[in-house]
């Protein structure tokens, strides 16, 4: 009786508690990084997820308070880096998985700038991936083939070695 009674319990505290709590997988399918905005139907703001380029997360809501408010369905707003919305996939509803390509709206992040040492803005992350990559491969060409000119050492000649034409 006592083992019937306790998995009872135990089953009935995993089914409510799952009540409790409301989740979405988020997807960012996209080549920029993004950050997505959860909120309930009634527009209150549940949480905010970061997700990295090509990758996924799960956001989790298990506030006691949820049963109190209707969430479902829930509305997830995507943010660029600069904070401009990249789009907004609306109707998701509770363990459900959202899409960053699914999204409406503009879907396209402006390339974030980075500061060079002195300040200025520079070119954009993109463009600098791929001078450090064509940088590597000079480096690896070159130490396949070693400059001729740094190997050639020349002798020194004494003064008295020199012919009258040599002197000025």
């Amino acid at each position: 009786m006592s083992k019937k009674f306790f998995l009872f319990v135990f089953s009935s505290a995993l089914f409510f508690g799952s009540l409790e709590s409301a989740s979405v997988k988020i997807l960012n399918d996209t080549p920029f990084p993004l950050s997505a905005l959860i909120m309930s139907q009634n527009g209150k703001i549940l949480g905010r997820q970061a997700v990295d380029t090509q990758k996924q997360m799960v956001w989790q809501n298990s506030n006691l308070q949820s049963q109190n408010s209707s969430q479902a369905p829930f509305t997830v707003i995507f943010h660029c880096a600069d904070g401009s919305v990249y789009g907004t996939v609306t109707g998701v509803s509770s363990a459900g998985m959202v899409m960053a390509s699914t999204a409406h709206g503009n879907r396209f992040c402006k390339p974030v700038k980075k500061k060079d040492k002195t300040g200025r803005q520079g070119q954009s992350e993109q463009s600098e991936d791929l001078n450090e990559k064509e940088q590597q491969q000079l480096k690896e060409y070159f130490k396949e083939k070693p400059d001729p000119e740094v190997q050639f050492k020349p002798k020194p000649i004494n003064p008295q070695q020199w012919s009258d034409q040599d002197r000025f």
